[in-house]
């Protein structure tokens, strides 16, 4: 019996020491870790972590460094990991709480401003740092909803250590950051609008009145005015837009040929087609106003009457085409109404087109 309790002491004895060296050692490599930190020396840190992370799981400090090390590297989900594990470990249920709360704004009051645990406040701070530098640093390739996301979580930290510690100047100071940084981004964001438009149109062409008889071809200059009716899609920011627009136009023609050698005049005549393109604009002026290029197309169609003869047979030539051009385009925004004009040519027409008109925004 002697023996056996003998055998039992010096076990227990062997375990105490064999605890008390690890811990020690744990200790050793903590300190390490914390010095590589104020030097700067994260790779170190992490390098440590990563040969000793079965026997650090648990250590708190070893968790906050490594945090810290990610954040100073710009990772910073792994950082938020960490920082959001350790309150995990202090009280879930009381952490759990405060976020659920928080994402309802005005419901965080309700939660009590004395924490389970003084060290939680720098964990919610450093949340808040971190979340609010993701966001700043967001690329201009990420989407629109990956900036909301990061957008959001920043501003949910921030609320949470307001509430914590409202006399902290820090909170105010990444807020005012992140505020604007967001009210950027929404400026600069493309949003897609749908447009109804009526535009006044008035451009020149050519007909043409072959005789039959001599092959001889004669130009007849084609004036036409009319309404065009139409709609267009743009996707625009404070900066610039992009849009295409088409619409459909009837008028009237009036023709007379520029040969003195043939005589032939005709007005009133019906003419119809479409009218419309591809533009970019650039709205750096002023905020309502804006200058831009477009490049359009025009499709004609008129019904002339072929001059009769009773020694001569005549064709009406080019009575319809499909041609392509450019515009210099104007616009003046007011509320959901717009003013816009357009002067362009339209390439083989004799003339430039104009439209002026009106448009309205859904």
């Amino acid at each position: 019996m002697g023996l056996f309790r003998t055998i039992t002491y010096l076990s227990l004895a062997g375990f105490f020491l064999s605890s008390h060296a690890d811990a020690q050692s744990i200790k050793r490599v903590v300190i390490q870790m914390d010095k590589d930190l104020k030097r700067g020396h994260c790779t170190g840190a992490l390098d440590l972590f990563e040969d000793n992370e079965e026997r650090l799981s648990n250590n708190r400090r070893a968790l906050e460094i490594v945090g810290l090390c990610e954040e100073s590297t710009q990772n910073y989900e792994k950082a938020a990991e960490i920082f959001e594990a350790l309150l995990i470990r202090y009280d879930r249920s009381f952490h759990k709480q405060v976020i659920s709360r928080a994402r309802l704004r005005g419901r965080i009051n309700s939660v009590r401003r004395r924490l389970p645990k003084r060290r939680m406040l720098f964990y919610y701070q450093k949340l808040a740092q971190i979340h609010s530098k993701s966001f700043l640093e967001t690329s201009s390739l990420d989407s629109w909803g990956r900036r909301r996301r990061r957008y959001k979580k920043a501003m949910l930290y921030l609320r949470v250590s307001g509430h914590f510690d409202p006399d902290d100047s820090f909170v105010e100071d990444w807020r005012e950051k992140v505020v604007n940084h967001w009210n950027e981004f929404k400026k600069r964001r493309l949003k897609g609008k749908i447009d109804f438009l009526w535009n006044y149109i008035t451009f020149q062409d050519f007909i043409s009145l072959k005789n039959g008889s001599s092959g001889q071809t004669t130009k007849i200059l084609n004036t036409t005015t009319g309404s065009c009716l139409g709609a267009g899609y743009r996707k625009s920011n404070y900066l610039i837009e992009y849009s295409f627009d088409t619409c459909y136009f009837s008028g009237k023609s009036t023709v007379s040929s520029l040969d003195n050698r043939v005589s032939y005049e005709q007005g009133n005549v019906a003419v119809s087609g479409f009218y419309g393109g591809l533009g970019v604009m650039w709205k750096g002026m002023a905020e309502q106003m804006g200058l831009g290029l477009q490049t359009t197309f025009l499709t004609r169609s008129g019904d002339w009457q072929t001059p009769s003869s009773s020694t001569t047979t005549y064709e009406m030539e080019d009575t319809s085409y499909v041609r392509f051009g450019y515009n210099f385009v104007f616009k003046w925004w007011a509320t959901s109404w717009f003013f816009m004009g357009r002067f362009g040519k339209i390439f083989k027409n004799e003339s430039s087109i104009t439209t002026v008109g009106f448009g309205y925004t859904f």
